[in-house]
C-alpha cells in the first residue's frame, strides 16, 4: 500500500516531466550493511532535510517537498529549504501535484 506522500511524489514527478523538467526522487536514510568481521554498520545516504524531489526546470534548480494533508516540515527540512532558496533555487512545499 502506498502512503499519501508517496502518491503526491509520484504525481509531482509525472507532472514535472510533462512540463520538461529533469527531476528525480531524492531518497535519504540509513541502510545497515555487513562490515568487516560480519558486524553490521550503518551507512547514511542523501542530505539530511533534502526535499523528496530534486530537479532542474528551465535552468532553475528545483526542490519539491511533498507532504500529506496534515504533514509538517522537520527543522532539518526548513534549514535545507532556507539554504536552497538562498543559493538561487526554487523550493516548493506541496500537498498535491495541483499545488
Amino acid at each position: 500500500m502506498t502512503t499519501p506522500e508517496t502518491q503526491v511524489v509520484a504525481s509531482c514527478l509525472r507532472l514535472l516531466r510533462l512540463r520538461g523538467a529533469f527531476a528525480w526522487r531524492n531518497n535519504t536514510g540509513v541502510a545497515r550493511l555487513i562490515g568487516r568481521g560480519g558486524k553490521p554498520r550503518p551507512v547514511r545516504f542523501g542530505a539530511v532535510g533534502s526535499p523528496d524531489i530534486i530537479g532542474v526546470l528551465r535552468g532553475v534548480p528545483l526542490g519539491v517537498e511533498c507532504k500529506s494533508a496534515n504533514g509538517t516540515q522537520s527543522d532539518a527540512q526548513r534549514e535545507f529549504e532556507a539554504g536552497f532558496v538562498a543559493a538561487g533555487g526554487v523550493y516548493l512545499l506541496v500537498r498535491s501535484a495541483a499545488e
